[in-house]
């Protein structure tokens, strides 16, 4: 879903589609594939938008840290 130069990345874009998230108080973290980080922002809800429009077109991971010590991770390819 593409608004305004803005992507959203819903529960149905990761693997295991039965997670939730991101949960409030998670810690969302994007990284390039060359694991730099380029992107960071604690989740205040379960409903995140997430500007990308400066990021430059390539492949990057959303990583999710949980309270819980976990992480979940899902790829999207900037176009």
């Amino acid at each position: 879903n593409e608004q305004n130069n803005n992507k959203t990345i819903y529960e149905y874009s990761i693997q295991e589609s039965e997670k939730q998230w991101p949960q409030r108080d998670d810690q969302l973290i994007i990284v390039d594939v060359l694991g730099r980080e380029v992107f960071r922002q604690l989740a205040k809800s379960s409903s995140v938008e997430i500007n990308i429009q400066n990021l430059p077109t390539g492949l990057y991971f959303l990583k999710v840290f949980r309270k819980n010590s976990s992480v979940d991770t899902a790829k999207f390819l900037k176009k």
